[in-house]
């Protein structure tokens, strides 16, 4: 009988079970991924509102690391496509949820209004697709205003103010450096100063082990 067949099999060795664990474990992860991963070559409408503001912030970075960069070229983002796929997932982000995370493309707006200034103090015109995406994001009525993404200058003593203010400002000033401000010279007042900070910092750290 179908009873006494299973009393009669071996139980699995602990290499056995081991195994079908791991299987097991790595089948949950692929269906997790599968179910997750933010790919942009998901046909529309099967993106979820995550995966479409992962995509967007994603190339929305790509446009602010350009921007950052000390020898910016013109254009960038056009040929590679950055720009196309920036309307195409604005454009159905906006299509199936509406502003519901508006913030995400305040900060696209913003970052596109930079790329733009950027060209014409190059005395340059921007691509067709550059217009036509913040167009799209204006009639949408999505707004920005500074702060709200792009690039920005910091600097030392900026962040030694908030330093001494709440910790939270500090973390929301936070910034990706691209860009710095050319090398001191050795010798120079501003080298040695540069210098005793760092002693200093590193003392400080020291004292906290």
């Amino acid at each position: 009988s179908r009873l006494e067949l299973l009393s009669s099999e071996k139980p699995p060795t602990k290499r056995q079970v081991v195994e079908n664990a791991f299987v097991a474990i790595k089948e949950y992860d692929r269906k997790r991924f599968a179910e997750h991963i933010a790919d942009e070559f998901i046909p529309p409408g099967q993106l979820s509102h995550d995966n479409l503001v992962a995509l967007i912030l994603k190339y929305q970075h790509q446009l602010e690391k350009g921007l950052a960069m000390p020898n910016r070229r013109t254009q960038f983002g056009v040929k590679s496509g950055i720009y196309a796929k920036l309307y195409r997932f604005s454009e159905e982000f906006l299509g199936r949820y509406g502003k519901t995370s508006e913030f995400v493309l305040s900060g696209l707006g913003r970052a596109i209004d930079q790329y733009i200034d950027f060209h014409k103090s190059r005395g340059e015109q921007v691509d067709r697709i550059v217009m036509e995406t913040r167009g799209f994001l204006e009639m949408k009525g999505i707004t920005w205003k500074e702060g709200d993404g792009g690039i920005v200058e910091v600097s030392k003593d900026k962040l030694v103010k908030l330093g001494k203010g709440a910790f939270s400002s500090l973390i929301q000033a936070r910034r990706s450096v691209r860009q710095y401000a050319p090398r001191l010279e050795d010798g120079s007042k501003e080298f040695s100063k540069l210098r005793t900070d760092v002693y200093d910092t590193i003392r400080m750290a020291g004292e906290g082990t």
